[in-house]
């Protein structure tokens, strides 16, 4: 998932800025995001949010 202007309108800069900040080489997946939290990057909240993002604005890999 690349964040778009519809991530920014349904959770906010914040997190479309911490979903690029995630991504591995442009792409975000839930592994990052699993990733990010066994490491504690960031506190489980602000990733889930940026799930839901992924859940709703997401696309299957090509």
């Amino acid at each position: 998932m690349v964040p778009s202007f519809d991530c920014v309108a349904y959770r906010g800069q914040a997190f479309a800025d911490l979903a690029a900040a995630l991504m591995t080489d442009g792409i975000l997946t839930p592994r990052d995001i699993g990733l990010a939290r066994r490491a504690g990057r960031t506190d489980w909240q602000s990733l889930k949010r940026v799930w839901h993002c992924v859940a709703r604005f997401g696309s299957p890999a090509e």
